[in-house]
């Protein structure tokens, strides 16, 4: 079995929520982002060992990153 994709979120509000938990369950989630405290903290529960920060720069610029998912 090939490994997945590492994905990162872009926003963790109304859709991206549910884009995080399919990726997670999926095992393809690396990174989510979300501008507001309420759309980290979703994140934090849906995902806790995955990064989750308040700005998308570091994650267009980094070298794990495979895709990226923007809701």
């Amino acid at each position: 079995m090939s490994t997945p994709p590492r994905v990162a979120l872009i926003g963790c509000g109304y859709w991206g929520k549910n884009l995080a938990r399919n990726l997670h369950a999926l095992g393809a989630l690396a990174a989510v982002c979300d501008p507001t405290v309420a759309g980290r903290e979703t994140a934090t529960t849906i995902a806790p060992e995955v990064e989750v920060m308040e700005s998308f720069e570091p994650v267009l610029e980094s070298d794990t990153i495979d895709a990226v998912v923007i809701a």
